[in-house]
Parts: C-alpha cells; sequence; structure tokens
C-alpha cells in the first residue's frame, strides 16, 4: 500500500520563495542606492532573511518532490518532511495511530516518526495495526504493566500542573511589563524603567522557553501512556485467564476493546460464547456477556465474521 500525499503546502513554499527573493532584491537595491547610511546593517539583515526564506522555500519544494510512503506488510519505507526518512520491518514496529492527516508511527526503541499530509494515514495506519495486532509482546508480569502505567499517569498529572504554573507565571510578567509601562511611579527610584521591563520581558520569554519544554515532555508521557495502556490491553486479551468451560475458540475485534471465547457444550455441536469487555483509564475487564445456544459454530460464525481468531495464543484441549 502506498501513501497518498496532499501538495497543498507546495503552494506557500513557492509563495515564500517569491516573497523571500522579493524582499532581498528591494532591501538590496535600498542598501546599494547607500541613500541612508545609518540603516546599512538593518538592511543587510533584512536581505539576508528574504535569502534565507527563498532558499527554505526552495529546498522544502525539492524535499517534497522525493516524499513517498510504501508499506507491503513486512516492511514500512517512507521520505517525508525536511528530507526524513524511515524504514522499518513489521516487527520493529509498535504502535500507529493518526490525527487528521498525520500519522505517527512508534517503533520498538520508542523513537517515533510523524508523517504529515497523508490523505490516506487512516488507511495506512489500519493496514499496519493489522499486521502488527498478532503479535504478542505482553509476557511482562501485570502488576509490572499496570505499577509502569500509572507511574504513566501520576507523571502526566505533574506535566499538567506544571504546564500550569508557567501559564500564570507568563501571565503575571505579562501585567507586570503592562503596568509598569502605564505607572512608572511604582519603579523605585534606584532602578532605571527600561531596565526593568527589558528584564521582566527576558524573564517571560525563559518561560516561554519552559512551557515549551514542558508540553514537549508531556507529548511524550502521552505516547508513553497510550503505549502503557496498549501492553495493559494486550496483556488482558492474550494472557488473562479464559472463562470457566469447554473452550472452543477466541476471538478478539480490531480495536482490542473485547474478547470473545467459543464454547462448546459437552458432547454436543451446540456452543454459545462469552463476550469480555475491556476498558478504563487504567484497562481492566469491565464486564461479560454470555450469549445464547447456537446449533453449531457455522450458525454462530456470520455474527462474528469481524472478529479475528487468536486461538492459536492459547493451549486449548481440543
Amino acid at each position: 500500500m502506498n501513501g497518498v500525499f496532499n501538495h497543498r503546502n507546495r503552494i506557500v513554499w513557492i509563495l515564500s520563495i517569491i516573497a523571500g527573493l522579493a524582499d532581498a532584491v528591494l532591501f538590496a537595491v535600498i542598501l546599494i542606492s547607500g541613500e541612508d547610511k545609518e540603516e546599512t546593517t538593518g538592511l543587510i539583515i533584512a536581505a539576508v532573511c528574504g535569502v534565507l526564506l527563498a532558499a527554505f522555500g526552495v529546498l522544502s519544494v525539492i524535499a517534497e518532490r522525493k516524499w513517498f510512503l510504501a508499506f507491503d506488510g513486512k516492511t514500512l519505507s517512507a521520505k517525508y518532511g525536511f528530507f526524513r526518512s524511515v524504514d522499518l520491518r513489521v516487527e520493529d514496529i509498535r504502535q500507529a495511530t493518526i490525527f487528521y492527516s498525520s500519522l505517527t508511527i512508534v517503533a520498538s526503541d520508542n523513537k517515533s516518526y510523524i508523517i504529515n499530509s497523508l490523505q490516506n494515514a487512516a488507511d495506512i495506519a489500519e493496514k499496519i495495526r493489522s499486521a502488527i495486532s498478532g503479535r504478542i509482546d505482553c509476557d511482562t508480569e501485570p502488576e509490572v504493566l499496570y505499577g509502569k502505567l500509572k507511574e504513566a499517569l501520576e507523571e502526566k498529572k505533574k506535566n499538567v500542573g506544571n504546564l500550569a504554573i508557567c501559564f500564570f507565571v507568563f501571565l503575571a510578567l505579562l501585567l507586570a511589563v503592562y503596568v509598569l509601562e502605564e505607572k512608572s511611579g511604582l519603579i523605585p527610584p534606584f532602578l532605571k524603567k527600561e531596565y526593568t521591563v527589558i528584564t521582566l520581558v527576558v524573564f517571560a520569554l525563559i518561560d516561554m522557553a519552559a512551557s515549551l519544554m514542558v508540553a514537549n515532555k508531556y507529548g511524550k508521557n502521552t505516547r508513553d501512556i497510550s503505549l502503557k495502556r496498549e501492553e495493559v490491553v494486550k496483556y488482558l486479551i492474550y494472557r488473562s485467564p479464559l472463562p470457566a468451560g469447554n473452550v472452543y475458540k477466541v476471538l478478539k475485534d480490531d480495536n482490542n476493546s473485547s474478547r470473545l471465547t467459543v464454547m462448546r457444550l459437552p458432547n454436543s455441536d451446540n456452543v454459545y460464547c462469552v463476550i469480555e469487555f475491556i476498558g478504563g483509564k487504567i484497562p481492566m475487564i469491565v464486564e461479560k456477556e454470555e450469549s445464547g445456544i447456537f446449533k453449531d459454530y457455522d450458525e454462530l460464525l456470520p455474527q462474528i465474521e469481524e472478529m479475528t481468531e487468536i486461538t492459536e495464543s492459547f493451549q486449548i484441549n481440543e
């Protein structure tokens, strides 16, 4: 399966090239004319910025021409973004998620690859999830899995609190700058107004940088929670004890939100099924439902044909 990229960004990059070149030429002409020597440094900086903007646009267009994504069920290969690439075997992929037209791939080493502007991001993510859904990598003890998930959730709370602190500190600094600008009489005589305001602005910029760092940490933590939650869900599906009875087959849905165990009545072809639903912030089996009796498995099959059989993952005595 190949990725279909949306090339609407190309218009932006072409406009960047035009605007950058126009900016560079305009300020270069003014600089050469030499009418205002006092503005020489500013004109040079403006001209250089124009050249850099145009160069960025050119490089972006060149990079976009090489974009591709291919997934054949065994390997994922792609070139995307600003000369970035990914080449992974399906065994090395832990997770595939989407957000609008962005596809995020998390590798087994926890490195993430974010591929933007994909028109068929949802279809590719579904194919990848289907390819890795049968892999069982949840042999860790459940207490350890739950412990790691709870730690990640606690870390998320701390990050939210730190973000809130950074936000309110930033507001306080801006308010202080505004008040000092409007009422300079509040500044002690030994402090100069300009230096005081500049100092507050510097602290505000430092606070913004800290906010970005915390936000980045929050994003990584959110992804970590998703991965650990997935490990717990896989444990519940593949490793938690099956319902008591004469187990015939075991199936799961594609979203890993339920497990269905087909039971066969003793000395009979009659079957019934037990459905276990998985949910909660910390995943667990939240509900069990038992079906009626079916004449045989073939009669039940049309109702569960969209589920995936995982019977081979369990030791079942036929």
